[in-house]
């Protein structure tokens, strides 16, 4: 997940900006004037630095140079009232980290293509068109948390490739997430995994090779059509549930399923699980950050995830449960403003339905995700197989089809 920090002294202005952006899958650190803003960025290691001219006080030339002292490839976009840096003021020109003008009030999507257009710029790092580490790179793919994914060749076999560049080396949580992921990938094979071919390090970048996959997360799909018909979800979430078995089976937990985390490719209906970033031995001590952070995606935690507990199955089966409700309406069932409010209702609030549902969801179809939400896991399923066993049943009383 990509971090924002924002600059602007106007409370509602600056809720406006970090609502906009924790909806749409960043992290955003708030700062309310030029002071504040440098404090901060000694403390955290922003992607990107979204400022209000407003908010940094009249000497802009001397904020920003005190920007690059802290933080030098940091790339900016300011929020002022000119859309283009030929119309700011003469100290502005020449600054390097300055990559978008955008003019206030700025609409949501205005600035939400600024901020991934700048994200995908500054993550480039030029490896398009050449060779590295034995493949040709043509084309990114997507900046993750945990790397930047190509599009390319290996001899005659189309591939992905991620790469963790020098912004993310210098992290060392990203670090230690690139090498779990290079550690547990190879030994889970299955059709609904992604295959990892080669492992390694070029030009002190580490890199994991994958066969390529043609589709889009679940996340993206969601984005455009709001739900999956209710076929389609439990043929999907079957594929999900096989696929996960492989980990659960050497006693490693994905921990952060969810619909950004699968690829889907519509026109041969098959799923892949990818980004194993956090995934985790159930015996394993080695955290991937602190000792006491909890770890994960809030909206889709299970209420033992939220507390830092030791995890096992149910946890992913909990995960999953979540991705099957958001499938299948649309909606998040414990989404809240913050992260501790969403972990809270994980842990005490109720699971409840939507009133005016985009879909009809058969009562056994909604028994299944309850049993899967569980707040305690012992009152889950046990594993995937019974719960594999169960969509199954559904799946061929409903359509008729064996999904394999």
């Amino acid at each position: 997940m990509k971090t924002i920090m924002i600059t602007e002294e106007d409370p509602l202005v600056l809720k406006f900006y970090s609502n906009t952006l924790t909806k749409n899958d960043y992290q955003t650190i708030s700062a309310l004037n030029a002071d504040d803003t440098l404090k901060k960025l000694k403390i955290y290691r922003p992607d990107l630095l979204l400022i209000s001219l407003s908010a940094s006080g009249t000497k802009e030339s001397s904020f920003l140079a005190s920007i690059q002292k802290i933080a030098y490839h940091l790339p900016v976009i300011l929020l002022t009232g000119k859309t283009s840096l030929d119309n700011q003021p003469q100290h502005l020109h020449g600054n390097s980290q300055i990559y978008r003008c955008l003019a206030t009030p700025v609409n949501k999507q205005d600035l939400l293509n600024a901020v991934y257009q700048v994200l995908l710029e500054t993550a480039n790092l030029n490896m398009e068109q050449r060779e590295f580490a034995g493949c040709y790179i043509e084309s990114m793919i997507e900046i993750g948390g945990s790397g930047v994914v190509y599009k390319g060749k290996l001899g005659n076999n189309a591939i992905a490739i991620k790469i963790l560049p020098p912004t993310m080396i210098q992290q060392d949580h990203q670090i230690v997430r690139f090498q779990r992921e290079a550690k547990i990938m190879p030994q889970l094979r299955h059709p609904n995994i992604i295959e990892i071919l080669k492992i390694g390090y070029e030009d002190s970048m580490p890199f994991i090779v994958m066969a390529y996959f043609s589709g889009e997360t679940l996340h993206k799909i969601l984005q455009k059509q709001q739900f999956f018909s209710l076929e389609e979800t439990i043929h999907i979430v079957i594929q999900i549930a096989q696929g996960l078995k492989v980990p659960h089976s050497y006693g490693i937990i994905h921990r952060d399923i969810k619909p950004s985390n699968i690829l889907y490719n519509k026109a041969k209906k098959s799923i892949k699980i990818i980004d194993f970033g956090i995934a985790k031995e159930i015996n394993d001590d080695q955290t991937v950050t602190g000792k006491n952070q909890i770890v994960g995606t809030p909206d889709y935690m299970s209420p033992e995830q939220c507390q830092n507990q030791t995890l096992d199955e149910a946890s992913d089966i909990y995960s999953l449960g979540i991705t099957i409700y958001q499938m299948l309406t649309g909606e998040l069932p414990f989404s809240k403003k913050n992260s501790v409010r969403t972990m809270m209702a994980h842990l005490h609030e109720p699971l409840s339905w939507p009133a005016n549902p985009v879909q009809k969801i058969p009562l056994e179809i909604q028994k299944i995700v309850e049993k899967m939400l569980e707040k305690k896991r012992q009152n889950r399923y046990s594993a995937m197989d019974s719960l594999i066993e169960d969509l199954q049943s559904i799946s061929d009383a409903l359509f008729s089809k064996k999904i394999r």
